[in-house]
């Protein structure tokens, strides 16, 4: 799955646009560059505060797509499920 599929597939599941859902990823990035040991499922709340904060949108809809996103991660990648995933 390229990025354009993964972007995609986080608007259907998120019910959100396209462009946000790529605000919110491209955000995330950032955010885990920075934050490494922090950017998983455990720390969703504060990621997507973050997120939120840069991005200028609300933490629930930041909080959303980082939802599908790690849901996305645990069924593609198996091992993510024992690294902080479901």
């Amino acid at each position: 799955m390229n990025h354009q599929q993964t972007i995609e597939e986080l608007a259907y599941r998120s019910g959100e646009q396209v462009e946000t859902c790529e605000a919110v990823m491209k955000a995330y990035e950032l955010y885990a560059e920075n934050h490494l040991k922090k950017a998983r499922r455990n720390n969703l709340e504060e990621a997507a505060q973050a997120v939120a904060e840069e991005t200028g949108l609300a933490a629930r809809i930041c909080e959303n797509i980082l939802t599908q996103f790690f849901d996305l991660l645990a069924e593609r990648i198996p091992f993510m499920k024992r690294q902080g995933g479901k």
